[in-house]
């Protein structure tokens, strides 16, 4: 990516942060903002901790601790992926490039701000993201994305390309380990500048190498979650 092209991205989320700041998103995970902790999956972090990775009973375990709602892992380098082999092909991915939150199965899912249904589909295969929802949004003149990964087969089974969603509105649920790619209930948030050829689908990790191009395509979303550090 050519540094005009990261420019004009970078001037294209400035404004849509301005527009943002004007409809107040709601919350995407009801209380999420005023019930949820932070929770480091870092590879620095784990590496200190005596956890298969590979066992998700242990791996939710450390996640929940008290079973309060979880959340984090923007540009997070983790080594969760290291069980999955179709994150090693090529080049490690390892860098996440949304923001999890990590609930209990069946938890309602709301839309942030008004929307259209970009693209619905059913991500198969170990560790990806399941059942997936990709909603376009339009703020000061400029549209952009947000997907919501790790959802239940009910979510995307009556939702259609074109379909309407208002702010506020629920949409969709949070997914079983049988659904949603071998995780614990989780939802990976991820806002997307351009999708570029991307249908139904986009790179929720990344390589080392690819960081810097992926960070501006895809920034940080809590600007519209607004969970508090």
């Amino acid at each position: 990516m050519n540094s005009q092209k990261i420019a004009g991205l970078e001037e294209k989320w400035t404004e849509i942060t301005s527009g943002l700041n004007q409809v107040d998103p709601s919350e995407v995970i009801a209380n999420v903002r005023s019930e949820s902790k932070r929770v480091d999956l870092s590879e620095q972090k784990i590496k200190g901790l005596t956890i298969n990775l590979s066992d998700n009973k242990q791996l939710a375990n450390y996640i929940f601790q008290d079973d309060s709602t979880r959340f984090g892992g923007y540009l997070e380098q983790r080594n969760l992926y290291a069980r999955f082999p179709e994150f090693n092909q090529n080049e490690v991915r390892n860098i996440h490039l949304g923001i999890d939150i990590w609930t209990a199965q069946d938890t309602a899912v709301f839309c942030p701000i008004d929307a259209v249904v970009q693209s619905v589909r059913s991500n198969e295969g170990r560790g990806n993201y399941g059942p997936t929802i990709i909603l376009m949004h339009k703020l000061s003149n400029h549209t952009f994305f947000t997907l919501y990964g790790h959802l239940s087969r009910e979510s995307i089974a009556n939702l259609c390309e074109g379909q309407l969603i208002k702010k506020g509105q629920q949409f969709a649920t949070i997914g079983t380990e049988e659904e949603n790619g071998e995780w614990p209930p989780h939802l990976h948030f991820q806002v997307i500048l351009e999708l570029s050829n991307n249908t139904g689908d986009f790179p929720g990790v990344c390589s080392i190498n690819d960081k810097e191009f992926y960070k501006v395509l895809s920034p940080d979303p809590n600007l519209i979650l607004r969970i508090p550090a």
